[in-house]
Parts: C-alpha cells; sequence; structure tokens
C-alpha cells in the first residue's frame, strides 16, 4: 500500500534536487525527474525502497512510497529522505 507525506524545504530548489540526486545515485540508488516531479530508489539493508515525489507549492514536496519491504517502516524512510533535503 503507498504511503505519502509531505517535506518543506527553503533554498535554491534545482541546487536542492541536483545534491538530492547526487546524493541517492552515490548510494547506489537511482533517480529520474526534475525539479516538478519523478522517481527515485534507494537501497537499504533489507531491499529496496521506491518513491514518487511532486512538488506542490514554492516549499514543499510531497512523497509517496510506492515500493518498500515489508519490515522497513514508514517512518524510517520519512525520516531518511527529509534528511537529504535539510
Amino acid at each position: 500500500m503507498a504511503h505519502s507525506f509531505t517535506v518543506n524545504f527553503t533554498g535554491d530548489l534545482p541546487a536542492l534536487f541536483q545534491r538530492v540526486k547526487d546524493k541517492i545515485i552515490g548510494e547506489g540508488g537511482t533517480f529520474n525527474g526534475d525539479t516538478r516531479n519523478g522517481k527515485f530508489s534507494g537501497e537499504t539493508a533489507l531491499g529496496k525502497v521506491f518513491l514518487d515525489y511532486e512538488v506542490i507549492s514554492a516549499n514543499t514536496i510531497r512523497f509517496t512510497i510506492t515500493d518498500k519491504p515489508f519490515l522497513v517502516p514508514n517512518s524510517k524512510i520519512e525520516t531518511t529522505v527529509s534528511s537529504y533535503l535539510s
């Protein structure tokens, strides 16, 4: 089942996305998208996590966890994604 959450951010959106993209790819994940919407994935010790994202305002992004290992809690994914944006 999909799970959505929002994260607020500050700063230059293109620079933020480039930093996040570099981090995700550098950790072995995938990233496809732009400063409006897209998809990315990342590895956990228990398997891959897949997310969609959409910029919904000048400082808010909505993320949707589309697939993840059962034992990886949504809260852990939210915390990790939020840390990429801070």
